[in-house]
């Protein structure tokens, strides 16, 4: 407590007040960029998974009947398989990113305690700063990974989604052309 209160004394009221108010807004924009990371992790997920469905239908469609000539058919099967395997993927993948996880919360009771109840303002602003840079940024001793790391660990994970999405859509592409050239 003591060191908490000498670091304390070293600042004045506005500069605790503007580091708190920094603290809490750095907080505030990692919980808008998680929701706006899951959304887009949704979205792809949907997108995913209803490019499948097309995808694993007309191919089925396809192959199961005589349509194609068969110097098409090795072609198309793999395009297909190949398609719906990265359409798959991305499925996955996205999945991680809005998999259900236990999110800590900046709550009043964090900072009104019975030890900070007859404290300054000085040392509640402090408090409530620390409090918020430990959400934001972690704390390596008491290993607790912070909302940017699991943030940005999620747009990682999400990019690659992307990009096998990106991946099973050229497929598909080719996938077509292939029918075109294999059904004239």
């Amino acid at each position: 407590m003591n060191d908490r209160k000498d670091k304390v004394d070293s600042y004045s009221l506005e500069t605790l007040k503007a580091l708190a108010e920094v603290a809490q807004d750095e907080y505030q924009r990692e919980c808008w960029r998680q929701e706006v990371l899951e959304k887009k992790a949704v979205n792809l997920l949907g997108f995913s998974g209803v490019m499948t469905t097309i995808s694993a239908s007309i191919g089925a469609f396809l192959l199961g009947k005589d349509i194609l000539r068969p110097e098409y058919i090795n072609i198309f099967e793999i395009l297909f398989f190949g398609s719906v395997t990265f359409l798959a993927v991305s499925a996955i993948i996205s999945l991680a990113v809005i998999r259900l996880q236990k999110y800590r919360t900046m709550l009043l009771d964090t900072i009104v305690t019975e030890n900070n109840m007859g404290a300054s303002k000085e040392l509640t602003y402090y408090s409530m700063a620390m409090i918020y840079r430990e959400l934001v940024l972690g704390n390596k001793e008491k290993e607790i990974v912070g909302d940017k790391a699991v943030n940005n660990h999620k747009a990682k994970i999400l990019k690659a989604s992307f990009w096998f999405l990106s991946i099973a859509l050229v497929l598909i592409i080719l996938e077509a052309l292939a029918m075109v050239m294999g059904t004239f």
